[in-house]
């Protein structure tokens, strides 16, 4: 989610790095739709993927006939 994957210099954080701004909900979900149809069965978020992303995500896999699976699930 950020632009640029650099590698961070020892003793910075990702608080230096600037979010993408062209990654939102809609746009994520599209990406998921290609690696499920690609094959995958886990996908998820990370950096800058927030609770909206994953809402729109959720919706994307309800709707094409899969059970999404949360954390708590699976421990």
């Amino acid at each position: 989610g950020f632009t640029s994957i650099e590698a961070l210099a020892p003793g910075t954080s990702v608080e230096g790095l600037t979010a993408r701004t062209d990654l939102g909900p809609e746009a994520y979900s599209a990406y998921v739709q290609s690696w499920l149809d690609a094959g995958a069965t886990v996908v998820g978020g990370c950096c800058e993927i927030g609770p909206d992303h994953i809402r729109h995500m959720n919706k994307l896999i309800t709707q094409s006939g899969n059970t999404p699976v949360k954390l708590s699930q699976l421990a």
